[in-house]
């Protein structure tokens, strides 16, 4: 009797041990992106993006293009799988506080004579009109 027990018990503590694991890693993939999504439209700044490749369908970055923007004396470099073209220029919205943290807004393209501040711009310093509801949208 006892050892139907002690089998029991464990049987269950198995048990609930992988069901709390489940819920984290449920929380973890639920929860962790909309506080990036938060935090990027709470410390939203605006800089210039340039497309750095074609389209490509296998690279070490993934499928898309290539794009760059730099913000405080740093070069970010990501990839997108959007349809824009090599060398053009496109607004991107990014959380100041982490600028890993970002959306390429590819209906915004910027002309060669824009040229950003090193910190990025605020929403009313933008050189072009942007729809700050079309962005919020475009983030969730």
């Amino acid at each position: 009797m006892a050892s139907f027990l002690k089998n029991n018990f464990s049987n269950y503590l198995w048990v609930t041990l992988f069901t709390i694991g489940i819920f984290f890693i449920f929380y973890l993939f639920l929860y962790r992106v909309p506080l990036d999504e938060r935090n990027l439209l709470k410390n939203t700044k605006y800089t210039l993006a340039i497309v750095t490749s074609d389209w490509h369908y296998k690279d070490d970055s993934g499928v898309g293009v290539d794009y760059e923007y730099f913000i405080n004396d740093k070069y970010y470099y990501k990839t997108s799988n959007i349809r824009v073209r090599k060398g053009e220029k496109y607004i991107i919205v990014y959380d100041s506080l982490n600028p890993n943290t970002h959306c390429l807004l590819n209906n915004y393209e910027l002309s060669d004579t824009i040229i950003p501040p090193k910190n990025g711009w605020k929403y009313n310093e933008v050189p072009i009109p942007i729809d700050s509801a079309y962005i919020r949208n475009i983030i969730r």
